[in-house]
């Protein structure tokens, strides 16, 4: 199947590196996102295809988005996406860790960040800042999961 997506308006820019293009078609209820380097669609798809044979769901409070891998025409370019049903409910949005740090600690997030002595204790500051804000729970256990599937 190709999608032609017609515009320059990205809908979101979520990813750490904020190298993913992505689009929510809300005829279809599907979201996009479009590989920038070759290989972020693939990734997400495979990941997916894991999580789905592994015990997340059971054995966890987490849940997770499955992706499929198509061609779409973007900028005049054909181009791998990974694509999900919408996987937000109605009144949701997505709203990334750094917006959330932005908006509610004070001072430059990114200072903070350094000044502190090692990864491990960026994370849990990371961790238990954004538990404290939003009162999920189990956010800590949930991004380091984030981490360790980010990491195959």
């Amino acid at each position: 199947m190709e999608i032609k997506f017609v515009t320059d308006e990205k809908i979101a820019e979520t990813s750490s590196k904020g190298n993913q293009e992505k689009w929510f078609d809300s005829d279809f209820q599907k979201w996009y996102k479009v590989d920038r380097l070759g290989y972020e669609a693939l990734s997400e798809t495979v990941i997916s295809r894991l999580l789905e044979k592994s015990n997340i769901k059971k054995d966890t409070p987490f849940t997770f988005v499955s992706y499929e891998i198509e061609k779409v025409l973007v900028h005049n370019r054909k181009r791998n996406a990974c694509v999900s049903k919408n996987f937000l409910n109605e009144g949701q949005t997505i709203i990334t860790v750094s917006h959330l740090l932005k908006q509610y600690t004070s001072g430059n997030i990114m200072n903070k960040l350094r000044n502190l002595p090692s990864d491990k204790k960026r994370i849990e500051y990371i961790a238990e800042t954004v538990k404290e804000i939003t009162g999920l729970e189990y956010f800590p256990q949930y991004l380091t999961l984030l981490f360790e599937i980010d990491s195959l």
